[in-house]
């Protein structure tokens, strides 16, 4: 007997579905509310910013300049493109201290507002150690860095290096040749002994690359080679070794070589 086929009941239909305009419409709708809603946020933001940086409650009543000694607190604010009256909050912190920091003699700058009406620039400058003549004239600063070509307003009682080239100079950021770094470990070595040669007292600093440095002393007039390294214990025998010369025995001093720490010849100069 053959057995009797069943139809499937739950055969897929072909109908299309029916779309719900309802579910589509509230989809829409909070999509439109959420557009507006962002919009009218961004408006009134705007608003509110413009409320706050045109009004005059935050206009600058002072701008206080700190760390300057170089400068004039009207230089940095100059330099800052600052000046009283300007709303605070419409000014950019970091264009500003960008501003101030693109000064040569500032290394560093720091800006502060101060609600509702006042500014803070701290400046921390620069300072000149040497200027380096490579048939221009440069200052050199405590870190080793050429910073500004040297002009008629700059110091002008620095030691002057001559002997280098170019290729020499330290750049931010890159590592100095020997021989430059030679003469910055020099200067700062000789920061620290001040008492056995006062930089004033410093005319010059020649370079040899072979035989070192030699120091030229403005008054009185003499020269002292140094040689490379051992820039401390050399500071001090010089030290002694004037004492010495000048106020037990009386010798003028033409030449000092000190290159050797231990053997320290010394030319007087009557023999010069």
């Amino acid at each position: 007997m053959r057995k009797k086929v069943r139809k499937n009941r739950y055969k897929k239909s072909t109908a299309p579905a029916k779309t719900n305009f309802k579910k589509v419409f509230l989809r829409c709708f909070v999509g439109t509310g959420l557009l507006a809603g962002l919009a009218l946020f961004a408006v009134l933001s705007i608003l509110v910013y413009d409320v706050f940086t045109q009004s005059p409650y935050f206009n600058a009543k002072d701008i206080e300049i700190r760390g300057n000694s170089r400068l004039s607190a009207q230089d940095v604010l100059d330099q800052a493109g600052l000046s009283l009256g300007d709303n605070i909050l419409s000014v950019s912190l970091k264009k500003v201290q960008d501003s101030v920091t693109a000064h040569p003699w500032v290394s560093k700058a720091k800006v502060r507002r101060n609600l509702p009406d006042k500014m803070t620039i701290t400046v921390t400058e620069r300072k000149a150690i040497a200027v380096l003549d490579l048939g221009e004239a440069f200052l050199m600063d405590a870190q080793g860095e050429i910073f500004k070509r040297f002009e008629a307003a700059d110091p002008r009682d620095l030691p002057i290096i001559t002997g280098l080239k170019f290729s020499d100079i330290s750049v931010a950021g890159e590592k100095m040749s020997p021989v430059y770094e030679a003469v910055y470990e020099f200067l700062k070595v000789k920061k620290e002994y001040e008492w056995a040669l006062p930089c004033s007292s410093v005319a010059a600093i020649r370079v040899d690359r072979d035989m070192g440095l030699t120091l030229v002393s403005r008054e009185p007039e003499f020269a002292v080679r140094f040689g490379y390294g051992d820039y401390a214990n050399k500071l001090m025998r010089l030290n002694q070794v004037l004492l010495k010369c000048n106020k037990e025995q009386g010798i003028e001093v033409a030449l000092i070589d000190i290159v050797d720490v231990d053997r320290v010849v010394v030319r007087p100069r009557e023999e010069v």
